[in-house]
């Protein structure tokens, strides 16, 4: 985002020339004027018609769209004589002939510039009393606060007055009259400049959403007269809460947004609340609104928190703020009492999406028919910002008119793939529930699980039980047994008869030994996985959900904060979330009960052995007509379904290209197999 804009319309130049003229041409003749009257000159009636064009020319334009001075003198509730000293401090620059004229007013050859002095022989009535005074020149006065005028003792023998100032225009004021509105450069590295617009909104909440959302934030102000930290948008990142805040704005009658990451504020609590008060001298210089982004990134911790608090309750400028974690969420408590009005921003839902695709599209000139967008909303949940990125990398992909039918849901797919690199690894599997091998026990609750997952929204949303027994719409499993019993195998295949992607949980990516970071981990994992429609599996999950324990000191208040974190989180989730254990012991006993979907996976019997070797060993492997799997399913009963793939491998691994693999070739990898892991085996 560009940190200026410049007045857009090539038929706007000859406007601002005529403006700066028309000032330049007024104070000419005032000067021409005012130094006949001194000497008691008389003055032919064409000085007094050009004052009076001027005077004209500049009332017509006084506040005029295309004029950044005029508009940001409006901003600034600037009066006339505001005006007019900071058109008389920049004129100079722009006419060589002015600066003559001013120095002959003063009959001193070197005296070109505008001072204080200057001023007052220009103005009328008491303004005078208001520069002897200092009330216009003083820091903390409009000109200076909003960076439009600098001052400085002329050069003299004595001590100067604040009449003998020289008055200077900044870089900021002449280019206002240059055309082009702009940061201050001091803030060009945290904060950017956003138009307001009214449709920006689509796809993040619905319409009557919009309006209840309007109505609270107008009410909000008017009830709040003073300034502060009014407003903050929580939810989870690329939801479109910036969006939000550019539509809200747009029905304020606000151009644009001054939007600053709050990561980038200082943390000194003095120079914290001067630059929140800088920063909202610059969005009323600029007709914009302030806001601060990501707040949550600034108040890690509760110290920053209160610094922030006190600066935003301290500042006489409404500042909105976003957050992409919920103050009301356990991991947030340094939010709570940050503003006074909190909004919740969902990730879109599947209408909300199908609204987003269509404008983006739009937006790129660029459409697709309706069950295409059907598609897209139902088969990739992405986030807002993901929606727009999508189209927007579909714009670079095809050429302009081609058909990007084919090509957005292969970006929309990469999109979600990406999300979740971070914390997790995506599962390749692609076995079927059918492939898999279980006891008639485990395949029946099995069954069960698939037919709950399949029918869950019905029975959640339709039937209304989320709301009567105050549950998530998502679903828990946890598989516990043995190792190599097939649980994380049927956690993939259950993900691929669902249409689902499965990601297993990375726990050291995800655990960080600094304070705080192991619980934001957490909330962006299931943030990026609900955008990603993402099923979870947590293996070996005691590592995860142990027991929580009395809290002695900090470290068991610490580990216990982050159980209740992962407790509430999967709670919550809209999704489907697996957990792999064989220390059921150890797990959590408030989190078992929270679990419907308990799954026992037993050692397979000998049946089950045998279909196991036979799906190990397919066609295309070669065996030896001494090959017999009953047998080894019978000499060798303990085996888990783990141990049998890895001794095929090792047995098709040690066996040559052109050679079937043999009974004692099985039979030797199974020991060697079961050596490995531990075990004693004669013979």
């Amino acid at each position: 985002m560009e940190a200026t804009f410049t007045i857009p319309h090539a038929a706007d130049r000859p406007v601002l020339l005529r403006y700066r003229a028309a000032h330049v041409e007024r104070l000419r003749m005032i000067l021409t004027i005012r130094g006949a009257a001194r000497v008691g000159q008389e003055l032919p009636p064409s000085v007094h018609e050009h004052l009076d064009a001027a005077n004209a020319e500049l009332a017509a334009l006084e506040h005029d769209e295309r004029i950044p001075f005029a508009v940001t003198c409006d901003a600034l509730g600037l009066d006339a004589f505001q005006r007019g000293a900071l058109a008389a401090i920049a004129a100079p620059h722009f006419d060589h002939d002015l600066r003559e004229t001013i120095a002959h007013f003063w009959g001193q050859p070197t005296r070109r510039h505008v001072d204080a002095a200057l001023l007052v022989g220009l103005s009328c009535d008491s303004t005078w009393e208001r520069i002897a005074r200092g009330e216009e020149l003083r820091e903390g006065s409009p000109l200076h606060t909003a960076g439009l005028v600098e001052s400085s003792p002329v050069p003299s023998g004595h001590v100067a007055s604040q009449l003998e100032h020289e008055l200077s225009p900044t870089t900021r004021l002449l280019r206002l009259f240059e055309g082009v509105i702009g940061l201050e450069p001091r803030f060009r590295g945290i904060a950017t400049l956003l138009p307001c617009e009214l449709d920006a909104a689509v796809g993040v909440v619905e319409p009557a959403r919009l309006r209840e959302i309007a109505l609270l934030v107008t009410s909000a102000h008017q009830a709040l007269r003073g300034g502060g930290g009014v407003v903050l948008l929580a939810g989870p990142g690329g939801a479109g809460k910036l969006r939000l805040v550019q539509t809200l704005g747009a029905l304020m009658r606000t151009s644009q947004l001054l939007v600053v990451e709050a990561s980038q504020l200082p943390t000194d609590p003095l120079r914290l609340a001067k630059t929140i008060e800088a920063l909202g001298h610059e969005a009323e210089l600029l007709a914009a609104r302030l806001v601060l982004r990501r707040v949550d990134a600034f108040c890690s911790e509760p110290r920053l928190a209160a610094h922030l608090r006190h600066a935003l309750a301290s500042s006489p400028f409404r500042v909105w703020t976003t957050s992409d974690l919920d103050p009301a969420r356990v991991d947030a408590p340094n939010l709570a009492d940050l503003t006074r009005l909190r909004i919740s921003v969902a990730l879109p839902d599947l209408a909300l999406r199908r609204a987003a695709w269509r404008a983006e599209l739009a937006r790129s000139d660029r459409e697709l028919a309706d069950d295409q967008l059907d598609t897209l909303a139902a088969d990739y949940p992405l986030s807002r910002s993901a929606i727009e990125a999508a189209v927007r990398m579909s714009g670079a992909l095809t050429p302009l008119g081609a058909e990007v039918g084919s090509v957005l849901p292969r970006i929309a797919e990469s999109q979600m793939l990406g999300q979740l690199g971070r914390f997790a690894k995506l599962s390749r599997s692609k076995t079927r529930i059918a492939d898999v091998v279980l006891s008639d026990n485990t395949r029946e609750q099995v069954d069960e699980l698939l037919v709950a997952l399949r029918r869950r929204r019905t029975v959640m949303e339709r039937w209304g039980l989320a709301q009567r027994h105050a549950i998530g719409r998502g679903i828990v499993a946890m598989f516990n047994g043995p190792p190599g019993t097939g649980k994380t195998l049927t956690a993939s295949a259950i993900a691929n008869d669902i249409g689902m992607p499965l990601y297993r949980i990375d726990a050291s990516a995800i655990v960080d030994s600094y304070v705080g970071e192991t619980e934001k981990n957490l909330v962006r994992l299931f943030d990026e996985a609900a955008s990603s429609r993402a099923a979870l599996l947590f293996d070996e999950a005691d590592s995860l959900f142990g027991k929580r324990i009395e809290a002695k000191d900090a470290t068991d208040r610490y580990a216990n904060t982050q159980i209740n974190i992962l407790l509430n989180l999967i709670e919550d989730y809209d999704g489907f979330v697996v957990l792999t254990t064989n220390l059921k012991g150890a797990l959590d006993d408030a989190f078992l009960r929270r679990i419907i979907y308990k799954i026992v996976f037993e050692r397979p019997e000998e049946e089950q052995l045998i279909a196991l070797w036979d799906y190990h060993l397919p066609v295309s492997i070669a065996r030896a007509p001494d090959v017999d799997l009953a047998a080894l399913a019978d000499e060798f009963d303990q085996l888990a379904g783990g141990d049998i793939k890895n001794a095929v491998l090792r047995a098709t691994l040690g066996t040559g290209e052109d050679e079937p693999i043999t009974q004692q070739v099985l039979r030797r990898a199974v020991v060697n197999e079961l050596r490995a892991n531990g075990n004693v085996v004669v013979g």
